[in-house]
C-alpha cells in the first residue's frame, strides 16, 4: 500500500478529543475521577466550557496520545449535546483502568507541586492525530508511516490549533515512541535534517519517536516548558505489563527532553503533498 492510499485510507475514521474528568487535590493528596456521567455521555473536549457552565473549576489538563486504535471505534453513546456518537479515544475498559493509578499512585508528586488544597483541573484527552493510523491492524504495520503522513498533510496544524483552543494549563504527553528514525523519514517522506523545515521532531533519550514529533511541536509553539509539562507511557503500555504476567510498574515521569528541535524539509520540492483533512 503507497502513502497516499495509507492516508486516505486511515481518515475513513476518527476519534475526537474528549473531557474525560477531573483531577483534584483533597487532604493534601491528588485524585482522579471520571466524569460521573462518562459511561452515559460522550463530551467531545470542543464542548467542554458549555458543560461545565456555572461548574467551578481552576485549570485545565491536555493529555495527549498519539491516535486512536481498534476499542475506540467499539462504543454506541449519547453525544453532548445531542445525537449518537461512534468513537471515543482510550476506549479499552483495560486501559482505562490503569488511569486513576497513573495520576494518583505515580504522577501524583508533578501535580501536588502545582494544584493548591481544594483545585480542581479538568482532563481532555486528547489524540495528537484523530485518524485511525493504524488502520485497526498490528501497529507495527500502518501505524507510524501514517501517522507522519498525515501529520505533514494538515495534522499538526489541526493538532496545534486544538490545544491552543482548550487553554490549557498542564501538558502530559504520553504518545507511544512508535518506530521511526532519520532512516525512516528520508525513506518515507524524503525528509532531511535541513534549516527550519516543516516537520520538527526531537531526540526522547537519543531516540527518535512519535512522543518527540509531539513534544518538539508544543515547545516550538511555545505552550510547553519545565513547569507545566511531562512525558508519561499510554496507558496500554501498562495493560501489556499485566497481560505478560509480571508485575506492574509504574516509571518516574519525564520532563522536557534537553535535546534541540530538529527541523527536517523535503529533499525534492515536487513531493510536497496537498491531501487536506476531512
Amino acid at each position: 500500500m503507497n502513502l497516499e492510499e495509507l492516508i486516505v485510507r486511515s481518515r475513513k475514521r476518527k476519534a475526537i478529543d474528549e473531557f474525560i474528568g477531573i483531577v483534584y487535590k483533597r487532604d493534601s493528596k491528588i485524585h482522579f475521577r471520571y466524569r460521573k456521567d462518562f459511561n452515559e455521555l460522550f463530551v467531545p473536549a470542543t464542548e467542554y466550557r458549555e458543560f461545565t457552565k456555572g461548574k467551578p473549576y481552576d485549570g485545565v489538563i491536555i493529555w495527549i496520545i498519539e491516535s486512536p486504535h481498534k476499542w475506540e471505534f467499539k462504543i454506541d453513546i449519547p453525544l453532548f449535546p445531542s445525537g449518537r456518537h461512534h468513537a471515543r479515544p482510550l476506549n479499552n475498559p483495560a486501559t482505562q483502568e490503569f488511569v486513576k493509578p497513573v495520576y494518583e499512585e505515580r504522577i501524583n508528586s508533578f501535580f501536588g507541586e502545582r494544584l493548591e488544597e481544594g483545585q480542581v483541573f479538568l482532563v481532555l484527552l486528547v489524540n495528537a492525530v484523530q485518524y485511525q493510523c493504524s488502520l485497526g491492524e498490528k501497529t507495527s504495520l500502518y501505524r507510524d508511516k501514517a501517522f507522519v503522513g498525515n501529520w505533514l498533510r494538515g495534522g499538526r496544524e489541526d493538532f496545534l490549533e486544538r490545544v491552543r483552543s482548550y487553554d490549557g494549563d498542564i501538558y502530559i504527553n504520553s504518545c507511544t515512541k512508535g518506530s521511526i528514525n532519520r532512516n525512516f523519514l528520508e525513506r518515507n517522506y524524503n525528509l532531511i535534517e535541513k534549516g527550519e523545515g516543516p516537520f520538527k521532531v526531537k531526540e526522547i533519550n537519543g531516540t527518535l519517536g512519535l512522543h518527540g514529533i509531539v513534544e518538539a511541536e508544543l515547545e516550538d509553539a511555545g505552550l510547553i516548558g519545565w513547569d507545566n509539562y511531562i512525558r508519561y507511557p499510554h496507558p496500554s503500555y501498562f495493560v501489556y505489563q499485566e497481560a505478560k504476567g509480571g508485575r506492574v510498574h509504574f516509571p518516574e515521569p519525564e520532563t522536557l527532553s534537553l535535546s534541540p528541535v530538529i527541523h527536517m524539509d523535503y529533499r525534492k520540492e515536487h513531493i510536497q503533498l496537498t491531501i487536506k483533512a476531512r
